[in-house]
């Protein structure tokens, strides 16, 4: 079940926007090796979790909420600048709803199936004993760390109902301190919890020991900042060029000139939001191009802004795993380098990563048709096709 459970946590981990493409590969490294498997393997799912379904989730996401807001602008390229027909922030929730647990099912299985017996068993140094039970006072550090993150969560739920890390216009927690500052917030509380285990247990005594462990750390973070150094630059100069941008638009017009309908139509729209992913993995920057395109010709065939707006999301996400313009596909693959195999290379890593990529992609492809063929709404009030007179 490990890998459903880290699957789960990483699809619905874009609750965080990218910062679970930061958090739940090495996190799913370490739970595979609590639990005796490959860590690699466990690097493999948490990654592949965090990026294949990264427009699925159970709940109401930040993502939601910013195409939603593109899909509107689109509208109005139509229907004129004081049109009052728009989506919202829900308007895909029943459909992605159901693709998190879609997204968890293949990832969950294509672990256990597929990766593990091509990673194959694991050979390193670097394995947990997991036979060694904890002394008393290690447990009484384990106490003592979940109290201060319980009081740590409880201070930061207090600031967001209490105003200072909410939304100052809305009051909510989409566009707020909260989610703006969350990686800084995820660094404290581990910061916290470690520092009160520290000192439980004895390894911390005085300011010393901390700062020893900090350059421990981050001695072995060498290769990782020079390879993202390298990475940020390649990506830096790919946004200088244009080129993302040029080609999502010459592909969104080649869709415009094909006149496409129906099904097919569907598809060819998913497989070019595909190949645009590749080299433009931001998915507002692609759906701010694309949207004022698909959407006022889409909603002249009578289709629903919140379906167009559906059929981007699933060809936005699946390969953002494999896209080689990603600056995270560096990060994972650097941690692997440094922690678990430094002769994986970058071909590896994404041969490693296809065969899950290419299942769920066409599942979620599969599962969008049988939805359409069935004629059910993707979200509250977000039909298949446009309500009479809108036109």
């Amino acid at each position: 079940m490990l890998p459903y459970v880290i699957a789960l946590i990483g699809t619905c981990g874009n609750l965080a926007s990218d910062t679970c493409s930061v958090l739940v590969p090495p996190l799913g490294a370490l739970a595979f090796m609590g639990a005796g498997r490959s860590p690699i393997v466990g690097m493999f799912c948490g990654w592949l979790s965090a990026n294949l379904g990264f427009s699925a989730n159970l709940f109401i996401a930040g993502t939601d909420s910013l195409l939603a807001g593109i899909t509107n602008t689109s509208i109005k390229v139509l229907l004129g600048p004081d049109a009052t027909f728009e989506v919202d922030s829900a308007c895909n929730w029943y459909f992605m709803f159901c693709s998190t647990i879609l997204i968890t099912l293949i990832v969950g299985w294509c672990t256990n199936h597929l990766i593990e017996k091509r990673v194959g068993p694991y050979k390193g140094e670097t394995m947990l004993d997991t036979t060694k039970p904890l002394t008393d006072l290690e447990r009484k550090g384990l106490r003592k760390a979940g109290v201060a993150l319980l009081v740590y969560a409880v201070v930061i739920v207090a600031g967001i109902y209490a105003g200072p890390l909410a939304n100052p216009q809305t009051g909510g927690v989409i566009g707020s301190l909260f989610l703006k500052g969350l990686i800084p917030l995820i660094l404290f509380m581990f910061l916290i919890c470690g520092i009160v285990y520290g000192k439980t247990v004895g390894v911390i005594k005085s300011e010393r020991d901390l700062s020893k462990i900090f350059t421990k750390a981050m001695a072995s973070m060498a290769s990782f900042v020079a390879f993202c150094f390298t990475a940020g630059q390649f990506t830096a100069l790919f946004g200088w060029t244009n080129l993302g941008v040029l080609l999502a638009i010459a592909g969104a017009d080649f869709l415009k000139a094909v006149n496409f309908t129906g099904i097919p139509m569907f598809v060819a729209l998913v497989i070019l939001v595909i190949f645009i992913n590749l080299f433009m993995t931001s998915g507002s920057a692609k759906w701010t191009f694309l949207g004022p395109v698909f959407v006022p010709m889409l909603m002249l065939m009578n289709y629903h802004p919140a379906w167009i707006q559906l059929l981007y999301r699933i060809g936005d996400s699946p390969t953002n795993a494999l896209s080689p313009v990603s600056p995270y596909l560096y990060m994972c693959l650097a941690v692997v380098n440094e922690k678990y195999d430094k002769d994986m290379k970058l071909g590896t890593f994404i041969a490693n990563c296809i065969p899950t990529i290419f299942i769920a992609q066409v599942a979620w492809i599969v599962f969008a048709i049988a939805w359409f063929l069935a004629g059910l709404p993707v979200g509250p009030g977000a039909p298949l096709h446009l309500p009479a007179g809108i036109l």
